[in-house]
């Protein structure tokens, strides 16, 4: 009986060549019990339904046309029957001690939902209707039933009957076909009169789940095997879309129809039988070849749902038995159909016989990154499913009835199943992902490799074609050949003179003031030629061309050309090593430069010319055009490009392509008129011949504008207006920052009449769009074309920029150019699916000048046409719909994340639609596990924070530093509490001796000034007030922290200090002087606290407030203030002090600046303070003076003390000595000490080299030379600079009786210092100088603080709308995005990212208990970073779930402890899951003592 019912399915697995059953496994009997645990496919289920309740991508559904007099009642009948007799219909879900368990529910029946759409309109489509509603609505799990089945009347004697089931208790067809024959069967029974009569089913689906859990047990050895067949498989299949992938997997469907006619069909199933195959096995291997060819993946994996009903007492059970397996496909560019086949026979054998591994823990075990925005593993499945012949019952006719839910569960799924003679099926796919249109070519595509393939079973896979023969050649030759044109033989030079003839007195040049006539120019070209042709210069020999901008650069450009040759430009910027690379690589006949530029220029044989040293010589040569010698396939010029191997590579290009390029913009109806063109490129970026020879063929101007200018949006967008200038050629990264500029402004060129922009990917930003908006008479073109090739396509962008997409597309060929999109394989691919850019036609360069191998790589035979040569660009596009190009990516430099393929275009944009983003770029790089990761670098622009409010945010930041710093403080003896003194580089406490010398040095410094009296502003934990309170009248001490004061308060009562009394705490911030008596203290301390302050204008306010307080004559001790002159030094010193050593140096200065541009600390110049003199009331002087000490540590390299005095003073300030210049004068120590012996009245030392960072300032004046190639160990190594130390300075001063004042030299950001040593008084009136406004003497932490949450920003936009493995894990913030001479990105210059984030956070908190501290080390070992924070996220660090498992790996290793996942994800910073551990008692030992912050220094 149970055969006969599934009798289809057994003849579908046969056609998939895997047995029935298998005999060897014992017997499965009947049990008793009413529930069970879950079968391991239906804990799968229940997980999904869990993640996504109600998600009703898991509901299937089958349906059925009723033909004749149906009987609705007795088919009631008929379903209670089956209902009763399966007890997996009865199935619900509910929760169990441990785990979730299943039992059967309290419906008696299953309602049969009845329907009648006979009346409407369409019937058919009301009936799709109740189909979709019935399939969306959610299963109630642990009510049931977890089914439902409709009856809808279509016409009198037509009805449709739809079954929905939940996954859980069905697995599909096999399900299907039990049910709808055991139905029919029934229904006849009952209309014959007859008692329902079924043979007993022998065992239920509980006893199979309780036989499974107990023989079907996969071990090991299913792992190793599993773990053999995927190693190194890509788990995901990256095909083409129309649409970008949402965060989260959706599942809104479409579907096309796929119809293989009988004769195909029978034409594969005799190949099956004469070659051994299966037909599974054919009609598979034609649609993995079509995934192979649309994603370009030589390995694949689709799922396929193995049957898994291993025992034949299972056959007649409706239950879900199954389990989805992933298959394997490789296609290299040899594999043939009938191997391939052969090789999916055995691999869907194997897969089968292995499949009884629960899939979640195949996932488990193989690694599989979860991503939530697609299915694990695999996203597309593919089956082929049991026919369904017509069935007969009660007079009706039952056939199978197509019907679409609306939903899919995967990216794409392909069903076929045998009928009428061919194979019927759908393809549905993610809605969301695909268009229709795309994915109807798609089947179109596989119906056409299906017939391929059987007519050519032993052909490469490769070579079948996928486009019917029309198809593929109006492809290749009418969407991939560029517009004829006139003119296209007429070279540019001819066009010039041409032009010279027509208007010789128009201006032809211009620059600044000065300009040049068609006439002049051409006249003195003429000279230069004649000249460089005595030379011997003709076709195809090269000059070399050093000219800076100005009249000169055409000139000599148009005379190398008129003598015949071609020219090799050279930018003196290059370091001189790659100059005398360049001259020697391309063997130059002469050297064409201006005498100022030679001392720049490596040696050479060739002879050389100048322009204006030999203008004398020159200017005797005739005027008259020299006789043309060179012809279009003549050399015009080399340009290098980078190299794949490090060595530049010379592109040799002739002339045809820019006679063909100007031709065809002459003839664009936008782009060929008279126009003024500003130079804006570089001579090593083609386009600057474009700019030239388009304008001069029709006699326009062209302006030439300085390098300063180039580089300087403002001053650009200011000469664009001054010069009238209607035509503009830019790459897109100084477009845009033009567009910025013009949006601050409000402002737009009015004459631009055409804005070209190329070289780079075009993006349409709202401020591009915005300044397109406001000059409706410009129109935008955005250009493609490799260097090898020049400008090869143009898109011209509508008139309304608000609709232009953001990434908008590259166009179409331009004249007589070839353009073929090619797969992986050398084939034509198909429309919207990604190829390889190859380029064929007159823009061809010759090759790569003396490298015949690296042109043969790139320059390659034409396939289709033979003789002819097709350029390779390595540059992947797509055709759109609308018949435009699409540029996507690279080939050589996809970026790959974890197996994700990832498109760093689409980051960026998300990345720039923030508005505070100017620019952005996202790259892969390797972090310090070795992991690949993306990082974004990101120019942003942000408005001043208003001062109030953000001055009150960033001080409460700082405030709840403090609290947490000193709620778990160090255990402190003799007041000496170091809670937060942390180095800035290791993170690690700083030395006790260096601080108790710091400390003891500070404490000297105020104990000079008498103090009797005083407030401490910012007491912290006592370090000074316990050392100087014992010697006051009376010690006030405020805090910003109230846990800080508290704390402090204690310590004094339990210390029983007698000095206690005389001193009284408060909580206040500094600025808060209310209620302080004025005129009361004679000393105000603020020590260690500037750099906490918001602003230099807090700072200024403090000090005036201060001073009230300050009884006349009192002083204001304002220590450890951070040197703004320094800023970079200091973390130039740090930065270089982390990396590695064998990395290199020189990308780590942007390092530098992004951690200056989100130090959130206060750094001061110290000219403010003298500068505050006259400015502020109350204030008579003030005294700068260098932090003492020997230590060499941060606190007196990088830090100062200032004392300002309240007028009226007892004594004036008293001028210097005679000074000396420490390097004009040779001094040293030495030479110092003989010199006071005979002077000892004293000296006054200027400009001493300060050895606590003269070194460091040697290292930084390297990485900013770019000429640099250093490994940071090398820049570590160097010779000490000769220097001074300071503490010896003094302590030589002391030895010989005499005081030392060390001040900051007035200028110079290598620390230099002067210094006093005088037998009087040390306070000296310094140099003045001019005052700058308050702003300028300090940088910016609220503007830093803005940054840090722009980053914060950016990240959590991205979480939102991108999956998560394209979210960067590193993001840089730059000024500006570096550039080259040509005006593209300069992507050698990007800094690496920082191993950590910035770590001066206000909000950062280094670990403090053992539990944090011994997590941290785990963090950082796994994530790759330095230093790890309480307040630190695991994953905005840069983890992952791959990431994540690791973790657990290493705490269950090495803490002994299991942790759950979960808590990984709900408590992800690494105080909440310290917390948790700790809550939970998960580490043993004595209660720990807590402990201060171990890095980050505050």
């Amino acid at each position: 009986m149970a055969e006969s019912l599934v009798k289809q399915t057994l003849e579908s697995l046969r056609l998939k060549g895997i047995d029935a059953a298998d005999e060897s496994l014992p017997e499965v009997r009947p049990g008793s019990g009413g529930s069970w645990t879950l079968s391991s496919s239906q804990q799968r289920m229940l997980f999904l339904e869990q993640l996504e309740p109600g998600n009703a991508s898991q509901h299937l559904l089958q349906a059925w046309l009723v033909r004749g007099p149906l009987d609705a009642r007795v088919l009631q009948q008929a379903v209670n029957v089956l209902f009763r007799r399966h007890e997996a219909l009865r199935l619900v879900m509910v929760p169990g001690a441990a785990t979730p368990q299943q039992r059967l529910g309290e419906a008696p029946s299953l309602e049969l939902v009845r329907s009648d759409v006979s009346a409407a309109d369409r019937p058919r489509e009301a009936l799709a209707e109740l189909v979709r509603e019935d399939a969306r609505a959610p299963f109630i799990m642990d009510h049931g039933p977890l089914l439902r089945l409709r009856l809808t009347r279509l016409e009198p004697q037509l009805h449709a009957l739809v079954l929905t089931i939940h996954h859980i208790l069905s697995d599909g067809a096999w399900t299907g076909e039990i049910f709808v024959k055991e139905l029919t069967l029934v229904y006849e029974q009952l209309i014959r009169g007859e008692a329902p009569h079924l043979p007993a089913l022998p065992v239920q689906y509980g006893d199979y789940v309780t036989w499974a859990a107990r023989t079907v047990l996969p071990g090991a050895a299913e792992e190793e095997a599993w773990r053999r067949r995927l190693d190194g498989f890509p788990p995901v299949l990256e095909l083409p879309a129309d649409g970008h992938r949402p965060p989260r997997q959706t599942f809104r469907a479409g579907r096309v129809e796929v119809t293989v006619p009988p004769a195909l069909r029978q034409t594969l199933e005799t190949l099956a039988a004469r070659e051994g195959v299966t037909l599974f096995s054919l009609l598979l291997t034609a649609f993995t070849t079509l995934l192979h060819r649309h994603s370009r993946q030589e390995e694949l994996v689709v799922g396929w749902p193995a049957p898994l009903r291993q025992r034949p007492e299972l056959r007649g059970l409706i239950g879900y038995f199954g389990n989805p397996v992933p298959l394997r496909s490789r296609m290299t560019s040899g594999t043939r159909g009938l191997d391939a086949a052969r090789a999916m026979d055995q691999e869907v054998r194997e897969a089968n016989a292995l499949a009884t591994l629960p899939f979640e823990r195949l996932v488990a075990l193989l690694g599989v990154e979860r991503d939530p925005s697609r299915h694990p593993l695999y996203q597309v499945m593919f089956d082929l499913l049991p026919a369904q012949p017509p069935l007969s019952a009660g007079g009706c006719t039952v056939e199978p009835l197509d019907v679409f839910s609306g939903l899919v569960a995967y990216d794409a799924t392909l069903l076929l199943e045998p009928r009428e003679g061919g194979l019927v099926g759908a393809l549905d796919f993610n809605a969301d992902l695909f268009g229709q249109e795309r994915m109807e070519r798609l089947a179109g595509q596989y119906l056409h490799l299906l017939h391929g393939l059987a007519a050519e079973p032993r052909a490469p896979l490769r070579a079948l074609p996928m486009l019917p023969e029309p198809e593929q050649r109006t492809l290749l030759e009418e969407t991939t050949l560029g517009p004829a044109v006139e003119g296209a033989n007429v070279a540019v030079l001819e066009r010039f003179e041409q032009q010279v003839r027509r208007t010789p007195h128009a201006p032809a040049l211009a620059f600044g003031s000065k300009e040049l006539t068609y006439d002049e120019l051409n006249r003195r070209a003429n000279q230069l030629a004649h000249a460089l042709r005595r030379m011997g210069v003709g076709p195809d020999t090269l000059v070399a061309l050093c000219v800076e901008r100005s009249l000169e650069l055409p000139m000599a450009l148009l005379a190398i050309w008129k003598a015949g040759g071609g020219f090799l430009p050279l930018d003196v910027n290059n370091p001189r090593e790659r100059l005398a690379f360049l001259l020697a690589d391309a063997g130059v006949r002469a050297v064409l430069t201006q005498e100022h530029l030679l001392a720049r220029l490596p040696g050479t044989d060739a002879p050389v010319l100048c322009v204006d040293r030999d203008a004398e010589r020159i200017s005797r040569e005739p005027e008259d055009n020299p006789a043309q010698r060179a012809g279009l396939d003549h050399l015009a010029y080399v340009i290098h490009t980078s190299g794949s191997t490090g060595t530049p590579k010379g592109i040799a290009m002739v002339h045809r392509c820019l006679a063909n390029l100007v031709a065809w913009q002459l003839n664009h109806p936008r782009l060929g008129g008279v126009s003024r063109t500003l130079q804006f490129a570089s001579l090593n970026f083609d386009i600057c011949y474009q700019e030239l020879f388009t304008t001069w063929a029709v006699g326009g101007t062209v302006i030439m504008v300085t390098e300063e200018v180039r580089r300087d949006a403002a001053r650009l967008l200011d000469v664009l207006e001054q010069e009238r200038v209607s035509r503009l050629y830019l790459p897109f990264i100084a477009l845009q920052q033009l567009a910025r500029v013009a949006d601050e402004r409000g402002a737009a060129p009015r004459h631009l009449r055409q804005l070209i922009t190329a070289g780079e990917q075009l993006q349409a930003t709202p401020e591009l769009q915005r300044l397109l908006t406001r000059m409706p008479e410009c129109s935008l073109h955005n250009q493609y074309g490799p260097s090898e090739c020049h400008v090869v396509t143009s898109h011209d962008l509508a008139r309304e920029p608000s609709a232009w997409p953001r990434l908008p597309p590259i166009g179409g060929p331009v004249a007589h150019l070839r353009l073929l999109l090619l797969d992986a394989w050398g084939q034509p691919v198909p429309r919207g699916v990604p190829g390889e850019v190859f380029l064929g036609g007159p823009a061809l360069a010759r090759g790569y000048l003396g490298r015949p191998v690296q042109t043969a790589e790139r320059f390659v035979p034409h396939p289709f046409e033979p003789g002819a040569r097709l350029y390779r660009t390595g540059d992947l596009a797509r055709l759109r719909e609308d018949g435009e190009l699409e540029f996507l990516q690279r080939v050589d430099a996809q970026v790959k994340i974890r197996g994700f393929r990832i498109e760093p275009g689409e980051i960026e944009v998300a990345l720039s639609e923030h508005p505070a983003v100017e620019q952005a770029h996202v790259r892969p790089y390797v972090d310090t596990t070795g992991e690949r990761r993306l990082v974004a670098y990101v120019a942003a622009r942000l408005e001043s924070p208003t001062a109030e409010g953000s001055e009150a945010e960033h001080v409460g930041r700082w405030r709840s530093v403090w609290d947490e710093t000193y709620r778990h403080p160090e255990q402190a003896e003799d007041g000496f509490d170091l809670s937060g003194w942390n180095d800035s580089v290791r993170g690690e406490p700083l030395p006790a001796e260096e601080m108790h010398e710091w400390v003891e040095a500070t404490v000297s410094r105020i104990r000079s000034l008498g103090p009797r009296r005083v407030l401490e502003v910012g007491c912290g934990s006592g370090l000074l007030l316990h050392r100087l309170a014992p010697e006051c009248e009376s010690y006030w001490g405020t805090d910003l922290s109230d846990v800080t004061i508290r704390r402090l308060e204690a310590r004094l009562r339990t210390a029983h200090a007698p000095f206690a009394q005389r001193v009284r705490l408060e909580t206040r911030p500094a600025e808060d002087f209310s209620g302080l008596p004025e005129a009361a203290f004679d000393t105000v301390i603020l020590n260690s606290v500037t750099q906490l302050f918001p602003s230099v204008g807090y700072l200024h306010r403090f000090i005036e407030g201060a001073l009230r307080l300050l009884t006349p004559g009192g002083c204001l001790f304002v220590g450890d203030v951070q040197n703004l002159r320094l800023f970079e030094l200091f973390h130039a010193s740090v930065v270089l002090a982390q990396a590695p050593a064998e990395q290199e140096a020189a990308p780590l200065l942007g390092r530098v600046r992004q951690r200056m541009l989100l130090d959130e600390r206060l750094y001061v110049d110290p000219a403010f303070f003298p500068a505050l003199v006259g400015q502020v009331p109350l204030l008579g002087a003030v005294d700068v003076r260098l932090k003492r000490g020997s230590g060499g540590n941060e606190m007196n390299r990088f830090r100062y003390d200032v004392m300002l005095w309240r007028s009226p003073l007892a004594e004036a300030p008293v001028a210097g000595p005679p000074s000396l210049d420490w390097e004009r004068e040779g001094l040293s120590l030495e030479r110092v000490r003989r010199m006071l012996e005979e002077r000892p009245s004293g000296l006054l030392l200027r400009r001493v080299p300060n050895a606590r960072t003269a070194d460091d300032a040697s290292r930084l004046a390297l990485l900013r030379s770019r000429g640099t190639a250093s490994s940071v160990g090398r820049l570590m190594a160097l010779p000490a600079v000769a220097a001074c130390e300071p503490e010896a300075l003094c302590r030589l001063a002391e030895s010989m009786g005499l005081r030392c004042h060390l001040d900051w030299s007035a200028e110079g950001e290598e620390g230099r210092f002067d210094a006093l040593l005088t037998s009087g008084p040390t306070r000296w009136v310094p140099a003045a100088t001019p005052r700058r406004p308050w702003r300028d003497y300090a940088n910016a932490p609220l503007l830093a603080s803005q940054r840090q949450a722009l980053l914060g920003e950016l990240r959590t936009r991205l979480e939102h709308t991108l999956p998560e493995y394209m979210v960067p894990s590193a993001f840089v913030l730059l000024s500006e995005l570096p550039r080259k001479p040509t005006g593209k990105l300069d992507v050698p210059a990007l800094p690496p990212p920082e191993p950590v984030r910035a770590e001066h956070a206000a909000t950062h908190q280094a670990p403090r208990t053992p539990t944090e501290r011994k997590l941290a080390e785990l963090w950082r070992r796994v994530l790759g970073v330095q230093r790890v924070g309480a307040n630190d996220d695991f994953f905005q660090l840069g983890g992952h779930s791959l990431l994540a498992t690791r973790l657990l790996s290493l705490i269950r290793g090495e803490l002994g402890l299991e942790l759950p996942l979960r808590v990984l994800f709900e408590q992800s910073t690494l105080a909440t899951m310290a917390g948790c551990m700790d809550a939970r008692s998960w580490l043993t030992g004595p209660a720990p003592a807590p402990q201060a912050g171990e890095e980050g220094e505050i």
